[in-house]
């Protein structure tokens, strides 16, 4: 009787005692397989161990107090495996609070002069309301999709603010410090994310700063996107993804498989001093003529338009330009010089004109044969200095053009910011002037882009400053969270942001395709234009 029992006893035994080396294994395993992993769990004790000082110094801990709990919860559940996650959380976050707050203190003004009773009975039935509401809010499949954190954020922060204001006399006080903790939360979340991504940033600049660094970043890439590529298939984790998305590609497997051998055997040839044979040469020399025959058709329509960007050496207008210039286009633009300031290789494709948009007699040879104008000429300073460069310059332009017989012209203004416009007076007095004049010379043929941020690789001095970085993620959490710019006062602080990339395209086709639509495009349809796909 006692036999069974001894045998299941040791195997019982002998499993406990594999198991801690079985989970060591388990754990090196998974983070062998995808290094991010273990620094990512890094990267959330580094951010609890910073969010905990606000408990263990005691000048942080004197001035947030007890609330600083929330700070450590805001950490807890946004930090996410990725920057854009952490942010769409954040913002999530942010935004709740923010509406449950004002809520909050709505409901609070409204009830301080009906009496306790009174006001227990409306705190009650709002209690209900909202949170029968709320909950009803998150069955909605675009809600659930992109709100549901911040839907569940609102309820809690929105019924402990309220139930609890019924005993406590200063509700703004709470709600404030709330709000505090929770931004203090974010910010290191964020800090955490996007120092990460400075450090990719970097290490990507220093694989590329060489030619012989091909091998380094084929590395670099096959661990920064975590490839797996047995023979039988491949699994490929995109980070990308708010979310992350697990992709399974048998073919593409093979492809990657291969691609490491292929690059080694080139670099090896060309670093040997490969020499091709008579035959290889006839054959490359066959093949180049073929798509050199190919590429001039392409380019051939293109060859006929000639455009005239203003403000090339800028930031949009330096886009314009290499977009201009990939889709086979005639470019040229102005300069004060006569020439660009810009030491990049695409500069030497460009016609520089001199002259000055604030001295029309300089301007008499610039148009001239020129089909269609993009104008990016833009700046800031006192508000009589930036009427002059936004708008009396840009109108200069707009009348050179129409005497020129110029057929299309593109302007690239800016969209309306609530109170921001009131600051920069001359800014968009200039803007809005420009883009008058613009509709009543060009009625059928102007097109005005009302972008708001515009990320990318801007040129500061002699370094790139790349501005996607916080750019592109606030993009994403934005651009579908239009019902937020009609909020009163702040709602055009929601207007989200757009790549440089896809303000040129708009740009470039506006000023090329006579089927292009005039008239006024906001940011969402700018965004829209983009991702169009041309027949």
């Amino acid at each position: 009787m006692m036999e069974p029992w001894r045998k299941k006893v040791g195997v019982a035994w002998e499993k406990a005692k594999r198991a801690p080396a079985l989970a060591c294994r388990k754990m090196w395993r998974v983070g062998k397989d995808d290094p991010r992993r273990a620094i990512h769990a890094v990267k959330v004790g580094l951010a609890l161990t910073l969010v905990s000082m606000l408990y263990l110094l005691e000048p942080l801990f004197e001035g947030i107090g007890q609330n600083a709990i929330w700070a450590v919860m805001t950490v807890v559940v946004v930090l996410e495996f990725t920057a854009g996650a952490t942010l769409c959380k954040g913002l999530n976050r942010g935004l709740g609070t923010i509406l449950a707050g004002s809520l909050a203190f709505l409901i609070e003004f409204t009830t301080e002069a009906t009496g306790q009773v009174g006001r227990a009975i409306f705190i009650g039935c709002a209690v209900f309301i909202i949170g029968a509401a709320a909950t009803y809010l998150r069955f909605l499949p675009y809600v659930k999709k992109n709100y549901d954190y911040g839907v569940v954020i609102f309820l809690l922060t929105f019924n402990l603010i309220t139930v609890s204001s019924f005993r406590v006399s200063n509700v703004m006080r709470i709600a404030h410090e709330r709000f505090v903790t929770i931004a203090i939360g974010c910010g290191i979340c964020l800090f955490m994310s996007l120092a990460k991504l400075k450090m990719k940033t970097m290490a990507a600049r220093l694989v590329h700063s060489s030619s012989s660094s091909f091998p380094k970043l084929l590395s670099v890439l096959l661990l920064r996107h975590a490839f797996f590529l047995p023979h039988s298939g491949c699994s490929i984790l995109l980070e990308s993804n708010r979310h992350g998305i697990l992709i399974r590609s048998e073919s593409l497997s093979r492809l990657l498989w291969h691609l490491p051998f292929v690059m080694e055997t080139s670099l090896s040839a060309l670093s040997a001093g490969y020499r091709p044979t008579a035959a290889n040469r006839r054959l490359l020399s066959t093949t180049s003529e073929k798509v050199e025959g190919s590429s001039a058709q392409i380019k051939e329509p293109g060859d006929q338009q000639k455009l005239l960007v203003l403000g090339g050496n800028g930031f949009v207008g330096s886009h314009m330009c290499q977009e201009a210039l990939a889709q086979g286009l005639s470019v040229s633009s102005l300069s004060r010089s006569g020439r660009a300031s810009l030491p990049d290789s695409w500069a030497e494709s460009i016609v520089w004109h001199q002259g000055d948009l604030l001295s029309p007699d300089s301007l008499k040879n610039v148009f001239n044969g020129v089909t269609s104008v993009i104008s990016c000429v833009g700046g800031f300073g006192s508000n009589a200095h930036m009427y002059d460069i936004n708008g009396s310059a840009n109108m200069h332009a707009i009348t050179a053009a129409a005497e020129q017989g110029v057929k299309r012209f593109v302007y690239i203004s800016a969209a309306d910011f609530g109170l921001i416009n009131k600051l920069l007076r001359g800014y968009y007095d200039g803007k809005r002037s420009t883009e008058k004049e613009l509709m009543k010379t060009f009625p059928q043929s102007g097109v005005i882009l009302r972008p708001g941020f515009i990320h990318g690789v801007r040129r500061v001095g002699s370094r790139n400053l790349n501005l996607s970085i916080i750019g592109a993620p606030l993009e994403k959490a934005l651009q579908h969270a239009k019902i937020l710019t009609k909020i009163p006062l702040v709602g055009p602080l929601f207007i989200p942001p757009v790549s440089v990339a896809s303000v040129a395209k708009v740009a470039v086709r506006a000023a090329t395709d006579s089927d292009f639509p005039s008239g006024i495009l906001d940011v969402y349809d700018i965004r829209e234009k983009s991702l169009e796909k041309l027949e």
